[in-house]
């Protein structure tokens, strides 16, 4: 019996986590005035099949006060996972990705298994954009030529990854900062709950 109950526990926060992340884009879409694109029904299963797992919040590009979703990447299973696997179409380009560290360290990232060209920010404490890399190659597979790109090592705290040439990489300089909206939940707050589980 008790065993049962741990199942139901378990779909119980993988269904209150579905709801947040539909909850949080329909928040998105009210907020940004422009026109947002629309992705196909089988894009937006492959996508919520991939990503559902994930917690995801908004945050605002402070010089702008454009606002966008990102899904969080805290457990090491989610940072190795990153991006990988995902199709250009499958994620949108209104979309950032952003993981979470829980203190400042010299920070790389590489891109194995993945299907289109990202933009790397380094952001510090403030979430403050002290380094992009931009244009980073995609590589699909883990040991076809060429060699897999890696980043510079850089020293951040948190590190938000956007689809090259989209608008909102078109947004992004250094020297930006991005505010996590603590109006939905405050990220202190959000990690202290996903580590407590």
């Amino acid at each position: 019996m008790a065993c049962g109950r741990i199942v139901k526990t378990k779909q119980v926060k993988k269904l209150m986590q579905y709801i947040k992340f539909f909850l949080m884009t329909a928040i998105f879409i009210a907020c940004n005035s422009k026109e947002l694109p629309n992705f196909s029904a089988d894009s937006k299963k492959v996508l919520e099949t991939h990503l559902s797992s994930m917690n995801g919040g908004i945050m605002t590009h402070q010089a702008s006060d454009r606002h966008f979703p990102v899904f969080l990447a805290i457990t090491p299973e989610e940072q190795a996972r990153g991006l990988s696997h995902l199709k250009g179409e499958e994620f949108p380009e209104y979309f950032g990705m952003l993981f979470v560290n829980s203190h400042s360290a010299p920070r790389s990232f590489w891109m194995p298994d993945t299907y289109f060209d990202l933009d790397i920010l380094f952001l510090n404490e403030d979430f403050k954009v002290v380094y992009i890399d931009k244009n980073v190659p995609h590589h699909p597979g883990r040991l076809e030529n060429p060699p897999i790109y890696r980043t510079p090592s850089i020293e951040s705290v948190y590190v938000l990854e956007v689809k090259a040439k989209s608008p909102l990489s078109d947004l992004m300089q250094k020297g930006d900062t991005v505010a996590w909206d603590k109006k939905i939940i405050p990220l202190q707050k959000l990690l202290e709950s996903l580590h407590s589980q």
